[in-house]
């Protein structure tokens, strides 16, 4: 399909009624909790943050950028995500943060980000995070360079490998403090996308199926 086609099919789509928990759950990590277990279980008030999935074309496909984080970050340090991160006083709102994010982690020019539309929220229990993933293109393929400091690599990667089901396993992951943790990933260009990643991702893969 053509870019903008495929844009403006994906636009369409993000208007309508989104597959929710039960595409996220697909690749999700055992003893995952719920929106409702969470809500039911009187957590503290999570940190409210966001994350932006930017598509760009490259030649004759259509991809994306995820970016591997450093050993030593915190909760999530050797994962993959989508460039994002928590609302600070100083944006307008959750879409304000993914585009400044995004820019601050691997250098996208945000005024060239057209938002089309966002994902179902998600609850990251080990760093009580409520991340929006929000969905945006570029005309065409943006120059990226990433913080030394908070992004070990970018990764690009055509939407074609998303939805190749050969991609998709188990393992055995190194969760907080040593405990183990049995979940589905992706594997994508050797780096093994599991957890809350994997788990926009495969929402992301029953939209794009749609389109």
């Amino acid at each position: 399909m053509h870019y903008h086609a495929f844009i403006e099919k994906l636009r369409q789509r993000l208007q309508q009624p989104l597959p929710g928990e039960a595409a996220q759950f697909k690749m999700a990590p055992e003893r995952r909790i719920t929106m409702k277990e969470f809500y039911a279980a009187k957590h503290p008030d999570p940190r409210l943050s966001a994350v932006l999935i930017c598509f760009f074309p490259d030649r004759e496909n259509i991809c994306t950028w995820l970016m591997l984080r450093p050993e030593e970050q915190g909760a999530h340090s050797g994962q993959v995500s989508f460039p994002g991160g928590r609302f600070e006083d100083g944006d307008i709102d959750l879409q304000n943060t993914a585009l400044r994010e995004a820019n601050e982690e691997i250098g996208i020019d945000r005024n060239k980000i057209e938002v089309i539309g966002a994902l179902t929220s998600l609850y990251i229990p080990v760093s009580n995070n409520l991340v929006k993933p929000f969905v945006g293109f570029v005309q065409e393929k943006q120059p990226v360079q990433k913080n030394e400091v908070e992004v070990k690599a970018i990764i690009e990667t055509d939407i074609r490998l998303i939805m190749n089901p050969s991609i998709k396993s188990n393992a055995t992951f190194n969760g907080q403090h040593n405990a183990k943790i049995n979940a589905p990933y992706y594997n994508i260009n050797g780096h093994k996308v599991w957890g809350a990643t994997a788990m926009i991702l495969s929402e992301l893969e029953s939209i794009i199926g749609d389109v």
